[in-house]
C-alpha cells in the first residue's frame, strides 16, 4: 500500500501495447491516479472505452489501434481536449 501512496503525483501514464484483452475493466480495479492528465492506451486490445476513477481529470487520451466499437463510458471524461480513437 505504501508503494502506491505517491501515485497522486503521476500526470502522464503510458500503458501502450500492454494487452488487456478480455479484461477491459482492469483499469477500474487498479490504483487511483487523481492527478493524471494524459494517458496512452494505444494498441491495448481494448473493446470498450475504459471506466476508471481518474477519468474526470484527463485532458488527453489515446485509444488508437484498439477494437472499440462503442462510445459508451465516454461521458465520464468531462475535461477531454484530445481523444484519439483512430
Amino acid at each position: 500500500e505504501k508503494a502506491f501512496e505517491n501515485l497522486r503525483y503521476v500526470t502522464d501514464l503510458d500503458l501502450s501495447f500492454i494487452s488487456f484483452e478480455g479484461d477491459d475493466d482492469v483499469l477500474s480495479r487498479t490504483c487511483s491516479f487523481p492527478g493524471l492528465k494524459r494517458c496512452n492506451l494505444e494498441n491495448c486490445e481494448l473493446s470498450t472505452i475504459p471506466r476508471w476513477n481518474c477519468s474526470k481529470n484527463l485532458i488527453e487520451l489515446n485509444l488508437s489501434d484498439n477494437r472499440i466499437e462503442s462510445l459508451e463510458n465516454l461521458e465520464q471524461y468531462e475535461r477531454i481536449e484530445c481523444l484519439d480513437l483512430s
